[in-house]
């Protein structure tokens, strides 16, 4: 009995430290993600550049040291049912997300490729796909409801040159927790896999 109590605060420890990490990395695809409203139409996406649904093209080195654009998301996604007392509300998430990559995504990738709300060298385009909330009844858990993932966003983008031709794309998950914590969530999935995959696209 010891033994097994031992065992499971260790667990619990492992999910304090990496909250919602399994669920951002895994394939939106894989998990039954509708990507027909998506932007990404005809780029195949693999494992690269440690996402499971990414895309590097052959000229991904031209955005080295280059500023991209970055406008508000496009809102692909349903609109949820019901008023559910988060920070990020879905009317909001395409902004969100556009702020975040300005603001964290340049700074965590070594300013190998800088992001701007207001001005580019080259132009992203991005689109949420899917919008859930965390159940109600995480929400009443308060950290926990954050931890057990149940709200998440699904986004895609990417950058072209100027002739159209794709540079990188990706498709990934982000966790939507309860109030007060959509800031660090959106901080650690942006300055995490996202900055390390354009770190990676344009070496």
């Amino acid at each position: 009995m010891k033994g097994f109590l031992l065992g499971s605060l260790a667990f619990l420890g492992v999910a304090l430290v990496f909250p919602g990490s399994s669920r951002a990395n895994e394939s939106a695809a894989n998990a039954g993600v509708n990507t027909k409203n998506g932007i990404l139409e005809g780029v195949v996406l693999g494992p690269k550049g440690g996402l499971p649904e990414a895309y590097v093209g052959p000229g991904a080195s031209a955005l080295k040291g280059k500023t991209v654009l970055v406008p508000e998301f496009e809102n692909h996604s349903d609109k949820p049912s019901g008023d559910f007392d988060v920070d990020l509300k879905w009317k909001d998430a395409g902004k969100s997300i556009a702020d975040a990559v300005a603001k964290y995504a340049g700074s965590a990738a070594d300013g190998r490729v800088l992001f701007e709300r207001s001005k580019g060298e080259f132009e992203m385009r991005g689109a949420v796909i899917r919008y859930t909330h965390p159940r109600r009844a995480a929400a009443w858990q308060g950290w926990v409801g954050h931890f057990s993932g149940e709200g998440e966003l699904v986004i895609e983008l990417e950058v072209a040159d100027s002739s159209g031709e794709i540079l990188v794309a990706l498709r990934q998950r982000v966790p939507t927790p309860v109030s007060g914590l959509v800031g660090e969530s959106l901080r650690r999935e942006i300055s995490g896999p996202v900055a390390n995959f354009f770190r990676q696209a344009v070496e």
